[in-house]
């Protein structure tokens, strides 16, 4: 029995992320008394980087897409009051990110902000495939104004599942598109949810994709700024925010609805109805004392966690202009096949992204993070490792692959001499600080057939939210916040007191 007495909220939002963080907002907007436990030490989810030297780096959040005015991200900051208190940086709308190509003869592709600009610049690349490329990205396009909340200023009308989401990309590019590189250069934003182009449905890489090719950036200071807003926001709206503390079980499961949660210091919680932000696998893990139907439980447990990446970071030293150095993006791709690439069982170099963020941007010197894609397997051996207790052969693997990481830079950048690497991080770092199982960047694959864990659940006042629930990405995580909300509250309410239209 618990010394302290029950803590009593009408919502128990679980997870501070973007999708936790979101929730609670606009929960608490909707004057209900709202809780949010965090099992870290701090408010933000994987929004949370670090700093080295002066120079802020990102973890879990990187860069997203949308960020011009009158596009999505600006939308739904303003949505949640914080507009104001975050500044977007949006990148060279000349060449927003840069895709090489090595085993095509270094072929490169630009992407430049904006869908007619890049089809302009694509069909100059491709000329005898001009009519297919309009194709895709008119595609793109239909597919997110078809998608629930992918159009800011505009009424939320339920589209439901499309056509799309029934085949694969595979399938749509093979049967479009004929050049590899081509190929290749539509499968890229693979990389930002994490499934392989025969596994993905065509609609959900669509609604990734169209953002990113909208625009990109990131914001003034990282995430973190961006976590910093939301918790400002949060704790004007009265959320009550407990962090260093997770909820271990649920208790007084009456006619299988949960009333109680036991947290890991001690405190009971008596809620009405709660909003998990997690991992499926420990959203499935916390509602085991329940009579879940077999059928559920195998749902989730056959879900796959994507690959992550392994990390290092980087400061470019010196005070001269740093030549090459744009507020850009850089990838470079040993193949153009994806499937390969994205399949554990690949044995040559992995794609290898570089994000480049200039100094005065909550940074005293310019700095990159260089992220090659990794999996489970090759940090196999520490996996029963924890924090600040891992053996020497693994401090070897990390030196050894960011020495790897640096030689392949030289391929990429012109200022690879004047790099200081700083830290790295492997799949067990984000596992550990982020709470992600497997280190899992993007949650569990969006494979066609199968379908995350979102919305109302079988337990009819818990609810499921965050990244691996509708899209990946920060965007794809508040979003599934403002559709749950809309569940838990009603669209009649929720359509009157959010959703704004006004470009403010």
């Amino acid at each position: 029995m618990s010394a302290f007495p029950n803590i009593h909220c009408d919502d128990l939002v679980i997870g501070s992320g973007p999708a936790g963080l979101t929730t609670a907002i606009l929960l608490a907007k909707s004057r209900r008394k709202v809780l949010l436990v965090e099992r870290g030490a701090a408010v933000g989810g994987g929004l949370r980087g670090f700093s080295r030297a002066g120079v802020h780096f990102d973890t879990g959040f990187h860069f997203t897409g949308s960020i011009r005015p009158g596009e999505l991200f600006p939308f739904l900051l303003r949505q949640l009051a914080v507009d104001q208190r975050v500044k977007l940086i949006a990148g060279d709308d000349s060449c927003t990110h840069r895709f090489v190509f090595s085993s095509a003869g270094n072929a490169e592709i630009h992407v430049p902000a904006g869908i007619e600009a890049t089809i302009e610049l694509w069909s100059s690349y491709f000329p005898k495939e001009a009519e297919a490329i309009r194709w895709y990205f008119t595609t793109l396009k239909t597919i997110a104004s078809k998608t629930m909340g992918m159009q800011p200023d505009e009424p939320l009308v339920e589209y439901g599942r499309l056509d799309e989401d029934y085949v694969s990309l595979k399938e749509v590019l093979d049967t479009k598109f004929h050049d590899p590189v081509l190929k290749g250069a539509a499968s890229v934003f693979a990389m930002c949810h994490g499934t392989p182009p025969a596994k993905v449905p065509f609609g959900v890489h669509a609604r990734v994709s169209y953002g990113l090719h909208q625009s990109n950036g990131v914001v003034e200071g990282g995430g973190s700024a961006l976590a910093d807003a939301l918790l400002e926001e949060a704790l004007q709206c009265g959320v009550e925010i407990i962090t260093g503390c997770a909820v271990e079980s649920f208790q007084r499961l009456e006619q299988n609805i949960a009333t109680e949660a036991t947290l890991s210091n001690g405190r009971v919680v008596t809620f009405q109805r709660c909003v998990m932000t997690q991992h499926p696998f420990q959203i499935l893990q916390l509602m085991h004392p329940f009579k879940l139907h077999k059928a559920f439980t195998e749902r989730v447990e056959m879900l796959e966690p994507t690959s992550g990446y392994f990390a290092g970071f980087g400061i470019v030293q010196g005070d001269a202009p740093v030549p090459g150095f744009s507020h850009s993006i850089h990838s470079l791709f040993p193949d153009t096949d994806f499937d390969k690439m994205m399949d554990a069982s690949w044995q040559g170099d992995g794609p290898l992204v570089l994000i480049e963020v200039p100094a005065g941007h909550g940074s005293v010197a310019p700095s990159v993070s260089a992220l090659e894609l990794s999996f489970a397997h090759e940090v196999k051996a520490w996996e029963a490792t924890s924090l600040w207790k891992r053996p020497k052969e693994y401090h070897a693997y990390k030196k050894a692959r960011l020495t790897r990481v640096a030689q392949r830079l030289k391929e990429m950048v012109p200022y690879s001499d004047r790099m200081k690497w700083v830290d790295s991080a492997s799949l067990l770092t984000f596992r550990d600080y982020l709470q992600s199982p497997e280190g899992s960047a993007y949650g569990v694959m969006q494979k066609i057939g199968q379908y995350g864990l979102f919305g109302r659940l079988p337990i009819r006042n818990l609810y499921a939210a965050g990244q691996s629930a509708f899209v990946p990405g920060v965007m794809g995580s508040m979003l599934s916040g403002f559709f749950v909300v809309r569940q838990m509250i009603g669209k009649e309410l929720f359509d009157s007191h959010f959703w704004k239209s006004g470009k403010g």
